[in-house]
């Protein structure tokens, strides 16, 4: 059995989201990883134009079909800069590790075939 990842840091600025989501979600489903990991997620603002989704992570989800989203809002700032995983896999667990020295975070999950 095998597992692909692929990682991202997606850009917490959405000026450019429109010329950029169409170019992540064309290579994704390229690569169509089992494990998507990203960085730099935008929770939902009026202003996000994300189309009714609770994150640009939520809706690169929706355009790419069957992943689920693990979601970790970044402590503090919870509307900019969260982390993200996408999985096609079944999420057993989900935790959000505090690195309180640095006031950043990371998440792990734990997942199935």
């Amino acid at each position: 059995m095998s597992l692909s990842v692929a990682t991202l840091n997606i850009l917490d600025d959405l000026a450019f989201w429109r010329e950029r989501s169409p170019l992540i979600v064309k290579e994704f489903r390229e690569l169509r990883p089992d494990v998507i990991a990203l960085q730099e997620v935008s929770l939902a603002s009026p202003s996000a134009k994300l189309e009714g989704a609770r994150s640009n992570a939520h809706w690169l989800a929706d355009q790419l079909g069957g992943y689920g989203v693990a979601l970790c809002p970044r402590s503090g700032h919870p509307a900019s800069d969260s982390l993200a995983i996408l999985t096609t896999w079944k999420v057993e667990s989900h935790d959000i590790l505090k690195f309180e020295a640095q006031g950043r975070q990371a998440q792990r999950i734990r997942i199935q075939r």
